[in-house]
Formats: C-alpha cells, structure tokens, sequence
C-alpha cells in the first residue's frame, strides 16, 4: 500500500472499453481494483476471470504513469517504456507473436455477414457477449460465446500482435478451426466441443 495516496490517475478509454461483455457485479469489481490499486497501492482479490485479465493488463500502465508523475515531482522522467495501450486507446501485449493461422486465412475470408462496407468501417468496438453469442446463433456454429469474450478480452482483444478489427471474422476462424479439429460426425457420434486452455491453444473435448 503506498505510504502517500495519489490525488489523481490516468483513466483511459480502453479502461471503460475492456468493461463490456462482464456483468455489472464484475465490472464493478474490476474498477475498484484499478481505482485503489493506481490511489493507493491496494492489492486486488479478483477471482473471476475476465476481471482478473483485464487488471493484469491495466496493471503496468497504472506503474508506468505512477513512476511518471514520482519522476516528474523529482526533476526527472523517467525513459519511455512501450507496455501496451498503443494511443491509449486498446488493451494489449508486447511481444507477443503473430497469429499466423488467423492471419493466413484472413488473407482468403470473404466478408463476413453484417460487415460494414470497405472504406466506411468504424473503430472497433469490443462486442457483448449476447452480441456474440446471437452471431453464434445465426451461424449455428455452437461456439460458447462468454469463453469467446473472455479469451479475447484477456489479451486485449488482440490478434497476435495486431488490435482485433472485426470480431464476426474472429469467429468465422474459431468455426474453421472447430470444424477442423471435430470432422464430419455421423449420427451416432458424441458432440463435441472447442476449449481454450491457458496457453492460448485450441483442443476439442467430447461430452459423454
């Protein structure tokens, strides 16, 4: 905890942003974190899973702008360190590589449904976790569309190295790679099911 409370902190827009899709009990959560941990050093208790990303994320950028001002108050700056939030506008990662099957196959993916014209796209939006799950639907792809946020939004939703621009083509790649990994099934076959694990690799479970 900080021996001296700070009056103020930077909030940017990607703060607010990385919000959506969680349900008002874990947004909360998630800003009380941020709050007292850039004012006064707390440590947070998240154990949810989607709060916990997203504070894992904010964390070094809450660091990076406290030593700033500490700098700023001793004559000094302190040397410019990359973490995330390119334009203080996205959540995201450093150095981390390219997803090369995604981008591969963006390369060949038609337009997906519902997209905006070419040239008259706005700045991406993360979606809801309804918006996704309604998408889902439509496609009758059977992908769990709260696992399809909270992937996404633990890596700011990312694509590699690269912010996410349209999250409909994010899907359309986790339905290739679902149909992939599960084949045609015949009618006596059990269902199953795509996971994500830790690592950020894709596997399919089967129920029964």
């Amino acid at each position: 905890m900080n021996e001296h409370p700070l009056d103020a902190f930077l909030f940017y827009r990607s703060y607010r942003e990385s919000l959506n899709g969680m349900t008002q009990k874990d947004q909360l959560a998630t800003l009380l974190a941020i709050i007292d941990y850039a004012l006064y050093g707390v440590e947070p208790t998240l154990k949810a899973k989607m709060p916990a990303a997203v504070f894992t994320v904010a964390r070094p950028i809450i660091d990076a702008n406290n030593a700033r001002r500490a700098g700023g108050k001793k004559g000094g700056r302190p040397k410019k360190k990359t973490i995330g939030f390119p334009d203080e506008e996205t959540i995201g990662f450093e150095n981390e590589k390219p997803d090369a099957l995604y981008n591969e196959e963006m390369k060949n993916e038609k337009e997906p449904p519902n997209s905006p014209p070419r040239g008259k796209r706005e700045r991406f939006t993360p979606p809801t976790v309804e918006d996704v799950a309604a998408f889902c639907l439509e496609r009758k792809n059977g992908i769990d569309a709260e696992e399809f946020c909270a992937f996404y939004s633990s890596k700011g939703w990312r694509v590699g190295s690269s912010p996410m621009k349209d999250w409909r083509a994010a899907v359309l790649t986790w339905e290739k790679k679902r149909a992939k990994t599960e084949g045609p099934e015949p009618g006596h076959a059990k269902r199953g099911r795509l996971i994500v694990g830790e690592d950020g690799e894709e596997a399919a479970v089967f129920d029964g």
